[in-house]
Parts: C-alpha cells; sequence; structure tokens
C-alpha cells in the first residue's frame, strides 16, 4: 500500500497525459498549432525595420519558446515535447491538491487520471501542441498548491514568487484573469493579511517585468492595447460573431460526446455528496461554492471566443476537484450501501484507458516524426499540404507572398517572410481598413507580392469582395483552383500569381 501511495503521482501524470499524447504526437499539424509556431516565428523575424508583433496580442508562450525554431530538428515534435511536459507537470501539481481534498492517494490517482486523460482527448489538445491552456493551468496549480496545499509552514512559503506566477499564468492566457480573481479571493480567506500582501507584491513584480518586456520587445504598448480592445474584437466580432451561439451549442455537446466517462463518475460523485453532505466539513463546502463560481466563469471562455471543443475541456479542472471534495469522507462511503467505490473507480479507469486501442500509430505518423521538411510528408488528407506544395513548386528565390481567411500555415511551411504586418492576411487587412477595396487595393499594389492564396471556404472571409480587389489592380492571374472533399482547414481556395 506504501508502494502505491508513493507511486501514484507517477502513474496518474503516465496515464492521464503521457499515454494519451503519445499517441497523437506524430500526426500532422493543425492549424491552430502552426499558427502559434508562426507567432513564434514572428518574434525571431521581427527587427526595427519590420516590427511585426505590432498590432499582435502578447502570445507569450511561442514567444518564449521561439528558440526552438533554432534547433534543426522536426520543430512540431519539439513544441510537443515541450507542452508534454508543462501537462505533465500540471497533472502533478492537480493530483496534490486532489489529495490535500480526497485525503487518499487512490482516489486522487484515479481522478487525475480520469480528468487529464479527458482533457488531452486529440479533439481538444490536435497533436499536443495547441494553445497555452496547459501552461497558465500549471501555474494556476502550482500557485494553489504551494501557497493553500504544501506541507510546510505558512513563513517559509515564498508568496511573492507565487503570486508572480499567478499573474504570468493570465500572461499568458488572458482570459483566465477572471479565475486569478477567484483564486485571489481563496487566498484572502485562506491565509493572513501579510502573506496575501506579499501575493499582491508578487502580481505587481510580474506586471513591471511584463511591461518592461513589451518595452524591448515592441517598443510601445498603443498597438498592443489597441489589438485587446478594439481591433481584434471587430475581427472575431466579424468572423465570428454570428455563429457563437450555434458554435457553442454544436462543441459543447461534442464535449460532453467525448467525456461521457468523467460524467458518469461526476454523476455517482454527486451522489456521495448528498449522501454525506451532513457530514462534510464547513471549509471544504465553502470551496465547493468556490468551484462552482470558476465553473461559471469558465463559461465565459467560449462565449467570449469562438466556442471551440477546448474551450469547454477547462470544466474539467473545477469539476474534477469537485469530486475530490465528494469523496473526502471515504470511511462514511464504504459503509454505504452503494457499491465499493473504489472498484467502480477502477472499472470506469480501465474502461477509460481501454479507448486507447482506438488510436493506431501509422507509417505516417513515424514519417512525420522523422522528417524536418513538413513538405516532404505525405499527407493525402491535408489540404494545407497540397496547397503548400503547389505554392512550393511555383517560388522562386526572394519572392513575397501574403494570403487570406487565417491559412498561418502557408506562410511557415513555405518558410515565407511576411512582406508587413498589414498585408499577412487579406481577410484580416480588409476588416481593419473599415471594409475599404480601394485602401485594401493600395496595400497590395504599393507591395505587390509574387503568389496569393485566397481562402474561399466561407463567405464570412470576404473572398468575394478580396478576389475583386486582386482582379481590380490588372497585375494577377489566377493559376489554380481548389475544393477539396475531406476538408480540414480550408474546402475551397485560389491561387494568385503576379503577371510579369
Amino acid at each position: 500500500m506504501k508502494n502505491l501511495e508513493n507511486l501514484s503521482p507517477l502513474i496518474a501524470i503516465c496515464f492521464g497525459v503521457l499515454l494519451p499524447r503519445l499517441f497523437v504526437i506524430g500526426n500532422f499539424p493543425g492549424e491552430d498549432e502552426v499558427f502559434y509556431i508562426f507567432q513564434s516565428w514572428l518574434f525571431l523575424l521581427s527587427d526595427s525595420d519590420n516590427n511585426y508583433l505590432n498590432y499582435q496580442f502578447l502570445f507569450l508562450y511561442p514567444t518564449i519558446l521561439s528558440w526552438l525554431l533554432k534547433i534543426d530538428l522536426n520543430v512540431f515534435i519539439l513544441f510537443r515535447l515541450i507542452d508534454l511536459f508543462v501537462a505533465l507537470f500540471c497533472a502533478y501539481y492537480f493530483f496534490k491538491i486532489s489529495f490535500f481534498l480526497c485525503k487518499s492517494h487512490f482516489n486522487a490517482l484515479i481522478i487525475t487520471v480520469l480528468v487529464f486523460f479527458h482533457l488531452n482527448n486529440p479533439v481538444f489538445i490536435e497533436s499536443g501542441f495547441k494553445n497555452s491552456i496547459f501552461i497558465s493551468l500549471l501555474l494556476l496549480t502550482y500557485g494553489i498548491y504551494s501557497g493553500l496545499v504544501a506541507e510546510r509552514e505558512l513563513k517559509k512559503r515564498n508568496f511573492i514568487l507565487i503570486g508572480f506566477l499567478l499573474f504570468l499564468s493570465i500572461c499568458f492566457r488572458e482570459s483566465f484573469i477572471l479565475i486569478l480573481l477567484l483564486v485571489l479571493a481563496l487566498f484572502y480567506f485562506c491565509i493572513e493579511l501579510n502573506y496575501f500582501k506579499k501575493i499582491i507584491y508578487g502580481i505587481f513584480g510580474g506586471l513591471l517585468l511584463i511591461l518592461t518586456f513589451i518595452q524591448i520587445s515592441r517598443g510601445e504598448f498603443n498597438t498592443l492595447l489597441a489589438e485587446y480592445f478594439s481591433l481584434k474584437v471587430l475581427f472575431f466580432n466579424d468572423i465570428y460573431g454570428k455563429y457563437i451561439f450555434s458554435n457553442f451549442l454544436n462543441n459543447l455537446t461534442l464535449f460532453l460526446k467525448n467525456t461521457f466517462v468523467f460524467q458518469i463518475f461526476f454523476i455517482y460523485s454527486l451522489v456521495i455528496l448528498f449522501k454525506n453532505f451532513h457530514s462534510i466539513s464547513s471549509n471544504n463546502i465553502k470551496l465547493y461554492f468556490v468551484l462552482i463560481l470558476i465553473l461559471i466563469v469558465m463559461t465565459l471562455e467560449p462565449i467570449l471566443k469562438i466556442s471551440a471543443p477546448y474551450h469547454f475541456s477547462l470544466f474539467l479542472i473545477p469539476l474534477g476537484l469537485m469530486i475530490s471534495i465528494s469523496l473526502n469522507q471515504t470511511s462514511i462511503i464504504n459503509q454505504s450501501k452503494f457499491f465499493n467505490y473504489k472498484f467502480l473507480l477502477l472499472f470506469l479507469t480501465i474502461f477509460l484507458l481501454l479507448t486507447t486501442l482506438y488510436f493506431k500509430f501509422s507509417k505516417n505518423q513515424f514519417h512525420f516524426i522523422n522528417s524536418n521538411n513538413i513538405l516532404e510528408v505525405e499527407n493525402s488528407d491535408s489540404a494545407l499540404l497540397q496547397v503548400s506544395k503547389d505554392i512550393y513548386s511555383l517560388k522562386k528565390k526572394d519572392d513575397s507572398f501574403t494570403m487570406s481567411g487565417l491559412l498561418h500555415s502557408l506562410y511557415f511551411f513555405n518558410k515565407f517572410k511576411p512582406i508587413n504586418r498589414e498585408l499577412i492576411d487579406l481577410t484580416e487587412s480588409y476588416i481593419y481598413n473599415d471594409f475599404s477595396k480601394e485602401k485594401l487595393r493600395s496595400l497590395i499594389i504599393q507591395s505587390k507580392p509574387n503568389i496569393i492564396f485566397i481562402n474561399k471556404s466561407s463567405e464570412r472571409l470576404y473572398f468575394e469582395e478580396i478576389i475583386d480587389v486582386i482582379q481590380s489592380t490588372g497585375i494577377y492571374k489566377s493559376k489554380k483552383s481548389y475544393s477539396f472533399k475531406n476538408p480540414n482547414a480550408i474546402s475551397k481556395g485560389e491561387l494568385f500569381v503576379k503577371e510579369i
């Protein structure tokens, strides 16, 4: 039993994180993954002559990982491995918090596996590096563990460091700011005021560091503030605003479909909670209420964004901790008429792990892992790869490129350096310039990119208007039109080249 207690954190993170991620680490990259790596590349490319960071989100996670692009290895695998280690540590600290709440290594192990196995479902993480969620969760879980759970005297805890790391969590994922406020409220009620003040000092220290970093890397704050509070809001509202409600319902359904085992377990924990409600401590009841508030706040993530499936996956963290509280009264539960919950937990976990049989390695995955050049990979299912290969066949030395419809992969796959910040994405430029065809036409004529690819997957990308602008310049001809039966990022597109 002692060995199980010692090994339970390792078992939890291996089955909850390592196992599901290894099955997808060799998959072809999705658009979100390439977009994040593209931000790393922009950071390296930026200089005094061409600052691509203007009118750009902070993107702290890809920025601090930009050094990976200097290593002559498969960069996608490198980024995925970094995020894998981040997720492993996140699961470890979640386990520690869960154990603190439920007072059982066995329960904490099962809960951590259930939460993180679902959290690392390919539907939510694709190939393992999709966004900054795990690095933010790591900082939050570590902060909570170090400040409230760790078995050491309060005076020996570095609350300034805790405040600093908690602040960084919202720098990596800005939408976590309301969650941070609830976590700070938890600290305020759980520790002495003197220690809480140190957390605030740490937060101000983190703010000062980030402001210094922004000043050095960007040279100004105005463009960053404009991106957060006006331009990007305008862009997302225009592109996705009409579809938020339908996306919310569709992807919430997808989330529920892919977490049904977890849901069974959560319902079971509610039954236990209500049966033993009278014996649960007042502190745990208050904490349960705080977790409900955090869960409610987390619904803002899909509402304020595009309601992607991974936005809903965040619900698993507070729900998992709520389960931990429910299973705190182990001795009472063992005396109840319910099935022995440990056997039920074990059964559900085994059932969950058996689903890994549905994941199969393919020759394409091994080929991708061993390849340093994405264009050498064979993947007939990737529309982006097919387009990229066509563009590469047309590309000449010093050719310039632009695109529309959020297809940043085409830059990175073909190693095109963007002409300037304004022409990275023609859809974005068209919206930012008040939907003015004349302004967009002027930008294109001024820069004269050699190759242009237009994403025609949806009318909301304004492809008809942009094609009209391109044709009105009189210097471009259509080279090829595309229509894909099994699209992942694009269903239709058109390739233009500059006439000599």
